[in-house]
């Protein structure tokens, strides 16, 4: 029988003495932690987080720092309840190095599952920018050596040139890409390539020995941005080249990464045609539908977000005015960050300069289906935050069964620092 000692414990608000139970495991209850909303910021680091993910316990952000004029990849593992950096990973609960030996470097995306981080993004440590993969333990960040070389794969498409690894999804057997390769100079086309996520080799049923590389126009933003997955199909969403550069999203067989024909003309579907440039940044599914947003360019910088249907790519109808939601907030630039499907609502994070002079945070929390605002979020279904002076932006969120996880630039101090926010979702209140 397990020694207790002689001392009262308060387990969830009552007393329990262990001295007198048959059940010392139930102290166990004792460790059960308050969970409230928090708001904390970083070091000033100087750069942008650029991603989030979460697990029980653990927050994780993926960005770049800029400590002495050149970017570096950060990484920092945060308390999911209290936000605090968790102190056994990496340095006092940070990553920060320089993959590039002294160049800038982009650390663009991070993906999670119940051991390993693994990020991606580029390098410059050949001159110019090249993919770069890393898998690393999420307990401590330590490099995982069988995967890769050391825990690392680079990968220089075309040696000289600009090469972009912008997204990654994982399920339990493979890492799926999304990016692009130079086709010459600043010119673009989207690079897919599919991986193992064990060992980091490509994937030889996936396109051409794991890799696709699609035609987008050769313009300096045909990239694709972003991709997710069904158990069957992946969905890929960018940017190509026609008269301008507009969006493209994609729908491809998961396992051979082949065009789905019947999905939009030829498993792609096209669009805004407008003057000015219009990229996608974001991708996400619920059971029937594909939601993409970004930016758009006419006739001011804004965000629109648009729901596709999953079987042949049409606007679905019912969700805002013929499946588009298209709001320019002001005449400044106001920005994208991040979709958070949270069936059967929808969140969309960004900024907005409807004060004037800097940007607000803004988060807008809809129906998934008819793109109406639910009204007991923020004021009206919009929650705008402007807790501190200077440019704010939200780069990325995540939720859980209770709250709302976001990340942006805190730009009141110089260098910049990052910020981390917990709403409760359905209010959008802390």
């Amino acid at each position: 029988m397990a020694i207790w000692p002689s001392v009262l414990t308060v387990v969830l608000g009552c007393v329990y003495d262990p001295t007198t139970s048959n059940e010392p495991e139930l102290a166990l209850l004792a460790l059960a932690r308050a969970d409230f909303p928090f708001s904390v910021v970083s070091e000033s680091v100087g750069g942008s987080p650029g991603a989030m993910v979460i697990d029980g316990s653990s927050i994780f952000i993926a960005g770049s720092s800029n400590p002495g004029g050149n970017l570096n990849w950060r990484v920092e593992r945060r308390d999911r309840y209290t936000g605090e950096l968790v102190s056994e990973f990496g340095t006092a609960g940070v990553l920060d190095f320089d993959p590039g030996s002294g160049n800038d470097d982009d650390l663009t995306d991070i993906a999670l599952d119940a051991t390993y981080i693994y990020l991606v993004g580029n390098d410059r440590s050949s001159g110019s920018p090249q993919w770069r993969i890393e898998k690393r333990l999420a307990s401590t960040g330590a490099l995982v050596s069988g995967f890769g070389s050391g825990g690392v794969i680079t990968n220089d498409p075309t040696p000289g040139q600009n090469d972009f690894l912008n997204a990654i999804a994982i399920d339990g057997t493979y890492m799926y890409l999304a990016g692009s390769q130079s086709t010459g100079g600043s010119a673009q086309d989207w690079r897919l390539e599919k991986r193992d996520l064990a060992s980091g080799s490509l994937d030889g049923g996936f396109g051409t020995g794991g890799v696709i590389v699609q035609g987008a126009g050769s313009g300096t933003q045909s990239q694709a941005w972003a991709v997710t997955y069904d158990t069957s199909y992946l969905y890929y969403g960018g940017a190509y080249r026609a008269a301008t550069v507009d969006w493209r999203t994609e729908k491809r067989d998961r396992t051979t990464g082949a065009l789905v024909g019947g999905f939009g003309t030829g498993g792609q579907v096209a669009g805004p045609a407008n003057a000015g440039r219009d990229e996608i940044y974001d991708i996400e599914i619920n059971s029937d539908s594909v939601f993409v947003s970004g930016l758009t360019l006419s006739p001011t910088v804004h965000y629109r977000f648009d729901r596709y249907l999953q079987s042949d790519g049409s606007n679905a109808g019912a969700f805002g005015t013929g499946g588009t939601i298209d709001n320019d907030f002001s005449s400044g630039t106001d920005t994208f960050g991040d979709i958070i499907v949270d069936s059967p609502y929808v969140f969309l994070l960004g900024s907005d300069f409807t004060n004037g002079s800097d940007r607000l945070l803004r988060v807008e929390k809809f129906d998934e289906v008819t793109g109406a605002y639910i009204s007991a979020f923020g004021s009206g279904g919009v929650l705008q935050i402007n807790n501190f002076a200077g440019e704010e932006n939200l780069r990325a969120g995540r939720v859980d069964g209770t709250f709302l996880y976001m990340v942006g630039e805190d730009q009141s101090t110089s260098p910049a620092a990052w910020r981390l926010l917990k709403y409760y979702k359905s209010t959008g209140t802390q």
